[in-house]
């Protein structure tokens, strides 16, 4: 795994949806894309997509 330099640590949070992400998952733990679509009121495309940038700059880990 590689370690973001602060700069792309926060280009990648400065989006808000992803931030939303970060910030609920921190506070509530796991959760299904369909609860993060009901709680950041995005469909699930945009949230998927997003998810999928958490993943692979390793501040996001998924399980099936």
């Amino acid at each position: 795994m590689s370690f973001l330099l602060p700069i792309q640590l926060f280009k990648i949070l400065a989006d808000e949806t992803r931030l939303g992400i970060v910030l609920l998952l921190s506070e509530l733990g796991e959760l299904c894309v369909c609860d993060l679509c009901t709680a950041l009121d995005q469909s699930q495309p945009k949230i998927s997509r997003h998810l999928a940038l958490l993943r692979e700059s390793g501040l996001l880990l998924d399980r099936k």
